[in-house]
């Protein structure tokens, strides 16, 4: 099983997760989103963890694998850490 955390949940981060709970193998584990309503609300639709941090996220022993799903300008600074 592979856990899956989709960090932002604004205009792509539902469409990532409808793809998501398509594949075998794969579980949506977190999602992460500094607005902490919509992580909490995206999280228990999903049956999964909020975060609200990507610090926070990438600590997490149990995430194998992050969807970026922030505004594009956002990606570098991310994918760098």
């Amino acid at each position: 099983m592979i856990n899956i955390c989709i960090v932002g949940y604004g205009a792509i981060g539902p469409i990532h997760a409808a793809a998501l709970k398509d594949i075998d193998g794969v579980k949506i584990y977190g999602i992460c989103d500094i607005q902490k309503d919509i992580a909490d609300k995206a999280a228990i639709e999903h049956g999964c963890k909020a975060f609200y941090d990507y610090d926070e996220c990438l600590k997490d022993e149990n995430v194998d694998s992050v969807h970026i799903c922030t505004p594009h300008y956002l990606h570098f600074e991310m994918i760098t850490k």
